[in-house]
């Protein structure tokens, strides 16, 4: 199966699949993807292809009641940032797309602190499963990809760690903002500051208002209990060239907005200790 995983082996059918979805995430319910850890590698690779979409679904927002605090804030910080992944990107003309993704992105700002008080209310379980559904099924990213770096580089922690994805990508996803953000790609960060996170734009210049829009989605993602820092897992300098290694065994150039080279993951990952 590692073949398959690895794209050594072409696959031309698969069984049908049907899903049962009890934690809010990942969208499994709704695309092809899925990510398989190997423990002896020491890779985590994603992995889909259009013969896995499932061809059923039952998406009960009770069964997700049993999801615990923590793991719930961590569903969150993952569909938001499937949202942000498409989000970076340099496809023109996407005004559909964009509101789409920046509308999603509103709708869980209001919702998950309303979640976190009261983890049993079904609409709220119910708006954020709805929101990990449209996340990552393809719909977002009409006639583009997005960037997906941040993914490629927690899949490596969380592969040499084994710690939760949600978790590694609360740490390093506002560290890649900002490692990404430059003069010629500026606009898009304040697109988000400004529709999402409702940055003043009064008297700041660009640079003040991109970066205030990153310290934003920071502080969203602390209120809610999500960690910040990779220390916060017990994670030390040593690792960080192990982790790059491990990164780009599985893409030799991480991202399609900001591709990265091994030395900027290395000033990510330093970032993110």
């Amino acid at each position: 199966m590692w073949d398959v995983i690895t794209r050594k082996s072409t696959v031309t059918d698969a069984l049908p699949l049907g899903v049962i979805l009890t934690h809010a995430a990942t969208g499994s319910e709704m695309n092809r993807s899925c990510v398989i850890s190997n423990p002896e590698t020491q890779q985590k690779c994603g992995w889909g292809c259009p013969y896995t979409y499932p061809k059923f679904t039952i998406a009960d927002p009770a069964f997700t009641f049993s999801v615990s605090e923590q793991q719930t804030v961590l569903g969150i910080v993952d569909i938001m940032s499937h949202v942000l992944e498409h989000y970076f990107h340099h496809t023109s003309n996407t005004p559909v797309q964009d509101r789409f993704c920046e509308s999603l992105l509103l709708t869980i700002i209001d919702t998950a602190p309303k979640l976190m008080d009261d983890l049993q209310n079904y609409a709220y379980r119910e708006t954020i499963m709805l929101s990990g559904s449209l996340a990552l099924c393809d719909f977002l990213n009409m006639g583009y990809r997005g960037d997906w770096a941040s993914h490629d580089l927690e899949h490596a922690v969380s592969a040499v760690h084994d710690i939760p994805h949600g978790g590694g990508l609360a740490i390093i996803f506002p560290q890649w903002m900002q490692h990404a953000l430059d003069e010629g790609n500026v606009g898009r960060f304040i697109q988000l500051a400004t529709r999402v996170f409702h940055v003043s734009t009064e008297g700041r210049t660009d640079w003040e208002i991109a970066n205030d829009g990153i310290a934003a989605l920071r502080k969203f993602w602390d209120s809610l209990g999500a960690p910040s820092n990779l220390s916060d897992y017990g994670i030390k300098q040593e690792s960080v060239e192990w982790m790059i290694e491990k990164a780009f065994e599985v893409r030799a150039e991480p991202g399609n907005f900001k591709p990265l080279s091994k030395e900027d993951a290395r000033q990510i990952y330093l970032a993110s200790l």
